[in-house]
């Protein structure tokens, strides 16, 4: 009887151990538990912490470079630090004003500028914050920071311009635009050349023409004879009959080879470091533009024919065209630059039986967007660009001397535009005149009284009615260039980094 009672007491003490160790357990287990939540709510308040300063120094940023104009760093450091100060304050948090920086891009990264007189590309805010933890000893601090930009962006166009064509233009319109499209015979009436002349189109208008996107419409490769069908229906559908009209006429006569040849319009409209679509309503002149698909089809080619010159006393004019590059009409942010084609000229006539020889190889210029200001996320209030030409290659002989030909290149000048920013509001650069009857002059000692008496009275006409409207019918600067800005706007500060 005494083994049951033996038994039972051996079962109460084990009993009694595995209460014990269950305890024991239970605390440790209590204790891990509140360790692990005690680090959870830190590491959960410092995450809380991450978050809201990432956003102080997000929105701080977008604020900030509202304010972003074309002026040097050092000139607005304190307004755009004041402004991302008053942003950190509006959000019941401080910043130190001294982690408010200038920036500027420089491959992937963002290079500060403060204190230089570089244009800022954006503002950089580095917000520092310090949390104490409820549980674990000590503090964390963390930093975050934002980047963000303000693109100032619009368009360029450079090159010559018809305000109004008369009778002499459209020949040598004719002569230039019918070598360069392969048909010596083309004859546009003045009424087709000066409707071109009037007329312009915009990228939304040929992207619509096209049935695409502007981004589809400038990558996309297609025939020349296909572009100006495009650039006709845009034309017309514009209310620009008179040119649709002419460009239909300059399309059914170009050559079979020159109609085939496969263009790309995104070589003549180029659109840099901005979506096209921000430049749909981009207007430019419907002639530069038929000129410049011209170019691209006659790329790196040569051209030649006579003219009928319509100056008495000189029966014909030999012209050379070659195409060493097209033009290019720019869009895109603040320093995007624009270009005239660069056509290699020559010409050749005979005054009275003394032969004039003109050469203009690699005469061209351009015009870089300086600055636009808007004080909204708007179109602009203004724009200003930087127009400049350089010459070379020029030669000027008369009976096989060379003479020197005095034109000057048009130094760098800066220029202020007001709306309406398109081509008709263009600005000219330089001089007027290509003073060519004025260094002929200089060079007839070496003839004749009776030659020089002869020769002289036709200096002036061979400018006037051949030279000055053959070189701005090819769109080559030599004296001056007119320019425009086309489309200026500011797009919303976004976020870069």
């Amino acid at each position: 009887m005494s083994r049951p009672r033996e038994h039972h007491r051996h079962v109460t003490r084990r009993e009694h151990h595995e209460h014990g160790a269950i305890l024991v357990m239970l605390a440790l287990s209590l204790t891990v538990f509140m360790a692990v939540t005690a680090f959870a709510v830190d590491f959960g308040r410092a995450l809380v912490m991450r978050r809201d300063i990432q956003s102080i120094a997000d929105v701080a940023a977008l604020d900030s470079s509202r304010f972003l104009t074309g002026a040097s760093a050092s000139s607005q450091l304190a307004t755009i630090r004041a402004a991302a100060v008053r942003s950190a304050q509006r959000n019941h948090a401080e910043l130190d004003p001294t982690r408010v920086h200038l920036v500027r891009a420089s491959g992937d990264d963002w290079v500060v500028i403060d204190n230089t007189a570089q244009v800022p590309e954006g503002v950089v805010v580095n917000v520092r914050d310090s949390i104490d933890h409820y549980f674990i000893p000590g503090e964390t601090t963390t930093e975050r920071e934002a980047v963000a930009s303000r693109v100032r962006a619009g368009g360029v166009e450079i090159g010559t311009s018809l305000a109004t064509v008369n009778a002499t233009q459209s020949t040598m319109l004719n002569s230039v635009f019918g070598l360069l499209g392969g048909n010596p015979a083309l004859n546009l009436s003045l009424v087709s050349w000066q409707g071109l002349a009037a007329a312009d189109v915009t990228l939304g208008a040929l992207a619509l023409a096209a049935h695409t996107t502007e981004d589809a419409y400038l990558t996309t490769s297609a025939s020349l004879g296909h572009q100006l069908e495009i650039v006709a229906d845009a034309l017309a559908a514009g209310g620009h009959s008179a040119a649709s009209v002419a460009v239909t006429a300059m399309r059914a006569g170009l050559s079979a080879s020159v109609a085939a040849t496969s263009v790309r319009m995104g070589d003549l409209l180029v659109v840099t470091g901005a979506e096209a679509s921000s430049f749909a309503g981009a207007s430019f002149d419907a002639l530069g533009l038929l000129r410049g698909a011209l170019s691209l089809a006659r790329d790196g080619g040569t051209v030649s024919g006579t003219i009928a010159s319509g100056v008495p006393g000189i029966a014909t004019v030999s012209v050379s065209l070659h195409v060493v590059e097209p033009p290019q009409i720019a869009f895109g942010p603040a320093g995007v630059t624009a270009s005239t084609g660069q056509v290699a000229v020559a010409i050749t006539s005979t005054l009275v039986a003394v032969p004039v020889t003109i050469g203009v190889g690699a005469a061209t210029g351009t015009a870089t967007l300086v600055d636009v200001a808007c004080s909204t996320v708007e179109a602009a209030s203004s724009a200003s660009a930087r127009v400049a030409t350089q010459l070379g290659g020029l030669s000027l002989s008369l009976a096989g001397l060379p003479v020197n030909w005095s034109v000057a290149a048009v130094s760098p000048t800066t220029a202020t535009y007001l709306p309406a920013f398109t081509w008709a509001n263009r600005k000219h650069f330089g001089a007027t005149s290509l003073n060519l009857a004025g260094s002929l002059t200089g060079g007839l000692g070496g003839l004749g009284v009776f030659t020089q008496l002869l020769v002289a009275p036709l200096l002036t006409p061979l400018e006037q009615l051949v030279v000055s409207p053959l070189l701005t019918a090819t769109g080559v600067s030599v004296a001056g260039a007119d320019a425009a800005v086309l489309a200026p706007n500011c797009t919303a500060p976004r976020l870069v980094h």
